[in-house]
C-alpha cells in the first residue's frame, strides 16, 4: 500500500467537535455515524454524506447532498482549506454533533490556532478533542474508523506516453517523475494537492507554494482527467471520497481512495467505468481492505 509511505508527511492532526446546525435537520438524531465530505463551488458549498443502515449490513444506506453554504461547518472547512498544508480527512455526523478530522504541517500551527480560537467563540458546543502529533494518513483513518466503517481501495495504472512529455506538464517540469501527493481540494477545473518531492524541486512556478523546504513539501495546482472523472462520478452517485493519496514513479501511477465501507459496491462500479473509459491508462485493482482501528 502506498499509504504506508505517507507516514508523517504532515506532522500534526486535529479532531474538533461542535453542535449540529439546523440546516442539517435530515441528519439529526442519528444512531449511526454518517461519513461525508464538504465540496466547494463558486457560489458556496455542499456536503456529500453517506448514512449506513443501523444493522451495519454493509449494503443498505442513504446518501444525501446538502447545501451547506452559510453554515459554521462550511465556514470552518473553508478557513482550514485556504491554508497551504491542511488536509481534511473526514467530516462525521452522529448524536447531533459534527466531528471534523484534519492534518497539517507544523509550520501552520499559528494559523490553525487562530481558526480554532475564532470558531470556539461562535460555534455551539465547540471542543478540541485532540490537537497534537500525527503519525501519518493511515493512523488518522484508523482514528476515524473507530466511529464509522472506512474502506481503502488502491488502483495502479500506467500514464499514457502523450501525458509524460515534460514540456506539456507543469507538474513534471517542477517535480520530475518521482513524487507522491495528497489531494487537498477538488475544484471544477483544478485540483490542489500537497506534493512530497522525492529529490529536489526542479523548477519553481507561480502555482507552487512552499510548505516546508526542509521536508520538501509543496502545495500546487494540477489537472488530471482521471481524477476529475472519479470526482464527477462520485458526486453524481453521492459517494464521499474521504482521501486520495497518489504516487508517481516513472510512468507508474498508483492512486487510492478512502470511502465509507457501505459505498464500496457503488464505487467499484465507477472503477469499472473508468477502466473502460480510460483504456490507455491500463487501470487495475491493486489493493482493497477495510481500515482496522489498530494495526494487524
Amino acid at each position: 500500500m502506498i499509504i504506508k509511505e505517507f507516514e508523517r508527511i504532515l506532522d500534526f492532526r486535529c479532531e474538533m467537535r461542535f453542535a449540529l446546525e439546523k440546516e442539517f435537520k435530515e441528519l439529526s438524531g442519528l444512531n449511526v455515524s454518517a461519513l461525508g465530505r464538504v465540496r466547494h463551488k463558486k457560489d458556496g458549498g455542499y456536503f456529500i454524506v453517506t448514512i449506513p443502515s443501523e444493522d451495519h449490513d454493509g449494503k443498505t444506506k442513504k446518501s444525501l447532498n446538502i447545501n451547506v453554504t452559510g453554515t459554521k461547518l462550511f465556514e470552518i472547512h473553508k478557513a482550514l482549506i485556504e491554508l497551504n498544508s491542511t488536509i481534511i480527512d473526514a467530516v462525521m455526523i452522529k448524536d447531533d454533533e459534527v466531528k471534523l478530522f484534519f492534518r497539517f504541517h507544523r509550520s501552520e500551527m499559528e494559523a490553525v490556532n487562530s481558526i480554532l480560537i475564532h470558531y470556539a467563540a461562535i460555534a455551539d458546543d465547540f471542543r478540541i478533542i485532540y490537537l497534537g502529533e500525527a503519525h501519518g494518513i493511515l493512523d488518522s483513518y484508523r482514528k476515524i474508523a473507530e466511529f464509522g466503517d472506512v474502506h481503502y481501495l488502491e488502483l495502479s495504472s500506467s500514464v499514457p506516453p502523450e501525458l509524460m512529455k515534460i514540456y506539456g506538464d507543469p507538474i513534471i517540469q517542477s517535480f520530475g517523475t518521482t513524487w507522491n501527493r495528497q489531494v487537498r481540494k477538488i475544484g471544477e477545473n483544478e485540483i490542489r494537492a500537497l506534493f512530497k518531492d522525492a529529490h529536489n524541486l526542479l523548477k519553481e512556478g507561480n502555482e507552487i507554494k512552499k510548505v516546508s523546504e526542509e521536508d520538501r513539501i509543496y502545495e500546487s495546482i494540477f489537472s488530471n482527467e482521471l481524477i476529475h472523472f472519479f470526482s464527477k462520478r462520485t458526486d453524481e452517485e453521492k459517494i464521499p471520497i474521504l482521501g486520495i493519496p497518489q504516487k508517481l514513479t516513472g510512468k507508474s501511477f498508483i492512486f487510492g481512495f478512502f470511502i465509507p465501507s457501505c459505498d464500496l459496491a457503488g464505487f467499484t462500479k465507477i472503477v469499472s467505468e473508468a477502466s473502460n473509459k480510460f483504456k490507455n491508462w491500463k487501470i487495475s485493482l491493486k489493493f482493497s481492505d477495510i481500515i482496522e482501528t489498530r494495526e494487524k
